[in-house]
């Protein structure tokens, strides 16, 4: 059953479904069997000093994780701003972690910017949404993302 839920995860595309196009392209980067959350961890994500992890080219660049009895998916989307000018090099990452169970029904989520220089608990998005399962065509807007202020990801 892990077999078929890693092959579906592989086949899954984050779409933009008639939202704009800057939502589309995340990328599977790793799948972590048997872990969870470390849910203390992201309550004080304000607390924890950068980099982390150590070393790291960013302030936030990944979600601590704990052992537990879940599959944890990681995607990462590269993207230049639109408001950005076309000539500039520089990109931005987005990080995009999904928990699933044995039965592909999607338990917890988050999204962060890598590059996010601020408070990290003000751009750590947590799913809100409930009944989610993994499939095909899941868009971004699914999640119903919000922050620790209850602001919605734009």
């Amino acid at each position: 059953m892990k077999i078929a839920i890693g092959v579906l995860v592989l086949c899954l595309l984050i779409c933009a479904c008639g939202q704009k196009p800057r939502i589309l392209d995340y990328q599977l980067t790793e799948t972590l069997s048997d872990r969870d959350f470390d849910y203390a961890w992201l309550g004080d994500i304000d607390l924890v000093p950068p980099p982390y992890p150590d070393n790291g080219n960013h302030q936030i660049g990944d979600l601590k994780t704990i052992p537990g009895e879940y599959t944890i998916y990681e995607f990462i989307r590269e993207y230049k701003p639109e408001s950005w000018p076309a000539e500039s090099p520089e990109k931005l990452h987005d990080l995009l972690m999904i928990k699933s169970d044995g039965r592909g029904i999607i338990l917890d989520a988050y999204h962060y910017t890598l590059e996010w220089s601020d408070s990290p608990s003000l751009d750590l998005y947590g799913m809100s949404a409930n009944g989610l399962n993994l499939k095909r065509e899941l868009t971004i807007a699914d999640f119903e993302f919000k922050n620790r202020q209850g602001l919605p990801l734009r």
